[in-house]
């Protein structure tokens, strides 16, 4: 009997060995779980004390879209305000605005707001559009980048270059991607006088469609016909040719950001 109880206490006193130090072990990982995140604070209105934005701000940036009717490219601004209010995101819908603007808006500010140093509890950000007065109806994701930009720079009462540009899609995590219509947008830019226009990574070459006439004699009739011949254009290289005016491309918020404020 007393041998079997010493193989019984023995075999007891292993299983808490084993079990403290599993327990051990176990705390160790999460202690060090716990210290290798400790850096990941978001940042941005986020964090507490952060200074809070008292007066109303304002910044505008420059906008670029193309006309439903003409193909042309239309020239405006967006306007981005911070005013007292609910924590709303407001869009002005004169002129009327498409469903995705009012996405676009959405995500700029959410983007804005976890991404700026400053407070805005009780703020609200309004958009709205200067466009042509011919223009009816403002569309389409590429103002994203500018929007987001804007209300950057409003939030840190900041200014935008008046003559620089950014067009672009954006997403929750700032990234850029590519929109339509590059080049029509490159030359629009270049007859409003705009000396650096930002353009999404991957888009500074281009397919365009350039017309030919094309002439071929059949059975003694001369034929004409226009033909649409395919060109590969860098925008690059096209817009300090024929406009003087630097294109950069840019892959997130946070450089299209950087390269349009003004440095104070």
């Amino acid at each position: 009997m007393k041998q079997r109880f010493h193989k019984r206490k023995g075999a007891t006193l292993t299983y808490l060995l084993v079990f403290a130090l599993g327990f051990l072990l176990a705390s160790g990982i999460f202690i060090e779980y716990n210290l290798l995140n400790t850096n990941n604070t978001p940042t941005g209105n986020l964090i507490k004390n952060t200074p809070a934005i008292t007066e109303p701000t304002r910044a505008e940036a420059n906008m670029i879209a193309i006309s439903e009717n003409t193909k042309k490219a239309v020239m405006g601004k967006i306007i981005v305000e911070i005013v007292d209010g609910s924590s709303a995101t407001l869009v002005d819908i004169n002129p009327f605005v498409e469903t995705d603007i009012q996405e676009s808006a959405t995500t700029a500010a959410e983007y804005a707001k976890t991404h700026s140093n400053r407070n805005l509890e009780n703020k609200s950000i309004i958009y709205r559009f200067e466009v042509n007065r011919n223009t009816i109806l403002v569309g389409g994701p590429s103002a994203g980048t500018a929007m987001a930009v804007a209300t950057i720079a409003a939030i840190e009462d900041k200014q935008l270059k008046s003559d620089a540009l950014v067009t672009g899609a954006i997403t929750a995590d700032g990234l850029i991607h590519p929109v339509g219509s590059i080049f029509e947008k490159v030359k629009g830019a270049g007859k409003h006088n705009i000396s650096l226009f930002l353009i999404p990574s991957g888009q500074k070459e281009t397919i365009i469609f350039e017309k030919k006439l094309v002439t071929d004699d059949i059975l003694g009739f001369r034929i004409v016909r226009i033909k649409q011949i395919p060109t590969k254009i860098d925008v690059i290289t096209y817009a300090k040719e024929n406009y003087n005016m630097t294109i950069k491309e840019i892959s997130a918020i946070d450089e299209a950001y950087n390269e349009l404020i003004i440095s104070q």
